[in-house]
């Protein structure tokens, strides 16, 4: 063996350790893929006549941010953060949930998903916390292998503090966009 082939085999096993050290194991990636960061904005309507005749809460904004880890098939868990805005001259109303529930989402072809949810949890709404859930559905186009958009419709309830408010429960609708991300399969070589 020539000295430079020998000299070149410490600098070719450093190399290939290197790779090996950095390349993402398999059980690693399969993980990964199993997480999706999805985000939602829409429009919105309130539907409970309280809010919206007294409070003036007709029509506003939301925007929420989910985090998803897919049990088995096309069923996943999630947590939510989210924000809803409804501008009014009596003073601007809001909700800011934080949920957790559960996502199906079967894949439709090789066309995208299509998705129903329902998440509970805390809604804190100025300077008070209350119980509430929302309901959504919707369908993700996929764009490449890491991106799906597509629209969606979600039903928001929060529940009326019997003691502190008029007995009367927040209810909205909200239309707009889902953006998912995901991790795409890693290509093991």
């Amino acid at each position: 063996m020539s000295a430079r082939r020998r000299s070149a085999l410490p600098l070719a096993a450093i190399a290939l350790a290197a790779v090996a050290a950095l390349a993402p194991r398999r059980a690693d990636a399969q993980v990964l893929q199993r997480f999706t960061l999805r985000g939602e904005l829409g429009a919105t309507v309130m539907l409970a006549d309280l809010q919206r005749d007294l409070l003036g809460y007709d029509f506003g904004a939301q925007g929420t941010l989910r985090v998803g880890f897919t049990l088995t098939g096309p069923l996943a868990v999630q947590v939510s953060g989210g924000y809803w805005l409804f501008p009014s001259a009596q003073g601007n109303g809001f909700g800011a949930p934080i949920t957790a529930g559960l996502r199906f989402e079967p894949a439709v072809g090789r066309l995208g998903r299509l998705f129903v949810d329902a998440n509970a949890g805390l809604v804190i709404t100025g300077d008070k916390s209350r119980f509430g859930f929302d309901v959504g559905a919707g369908y993700e186009f996929t764009l490449n292998r890491a991106l799906a958009v597509g629209p969606m419709i979600r039903y928001g309830h929060i529940v009326a503090d019997s003691a502190a408010d008029d007995p009367t429960d927040a209810q909205y609708l909200s239309f707009g966009l889902s953006v998912a991300l995901r991790v795409p399969p890693v290509r093991m070589v």
